[in-house]
């Protein structure tokens, strides 16, 4: 009798052990995976836009409401929709890089990362390296015409302010761009 009474004990303890693993193997699961807040965007959410050309509008045809860019650089607030119906009536406002949405849940949410991750590249002064020239003068000999303006315009600002010093790098995009950055330099 007691040896069944011990092979009772034995079995419950070697239950109790078994879900004591099982717990211990949810918990650790459960730590493991970090809980993600997404935030969502509303269609009525306020997004601010820049363009990245000059001389950019957008008409709504269901408020009626109107939007002008007429510098680079300049913002516009948007609602959530809006973008949302100017991407599926109009892409080239995004792909052409004439418009940025700034806010990286829209780029996200839009399917442009990779587009706008060149586009930050070539705009950052940090990429304008010797070790990244090529990747430079390729991207922007890939970039859309309209931009072109633009990030000439950009370097031209970098060398006259002295961000862009190295001399080989200079020259690169004094030939890739076919633009004059040497008078530019301050002696």
């Amino acid at each position: 009798m007691s040896n069944l009474n011990e092979l009772e004990n034995s079995k419950e303890t070697e239950n109790e052990s078994k879900t004591k693993v099982e717990t211990s193997k949810n918990e650790k699961q459960k730590e493991s995976k970090p809980k993600v807040k997404v935030n969502t965007l509303k269609d009525s959410d306020e997004i601010d836009v820049m363009s990245l050309i000059p001389n950019v509008s957008y008409y709504d045809k269901k408020t009626g409401d109107e939007y002008k860019w007429e510098e680079s650089e300049q913002v516009e607030t948007m609602s959530y929709l809006t973008i949302q119906e100017m991407w599926r009536n109009y892409k080239s406002y995004f792909r052409n890089f004439w418009l940025k949405p700034l806010d990286d849940r829209v780029i996200e949410k839009l399917g442009l990362s990779k587009i706008y991750k060149d586009y930050n590249f070539v705009m950052d002064e940090a990429s304008y390296t010797k070790e990244n020239i090529n990747s430079i003068c390729e991207k922007y000999q890939d970039a859309p015409k309209q931009l072109k303006p633009s990030i000439c315009n950009r370097v031209k600002n970098l060398v006259a302010n002295g961000k862009i010093v190295n001399i080989g790098v200079i020259r690169t995009l004094e030939k890739k761009m076919n633009i004059d950055l040497i008078r530019l330099i301050e002696d």
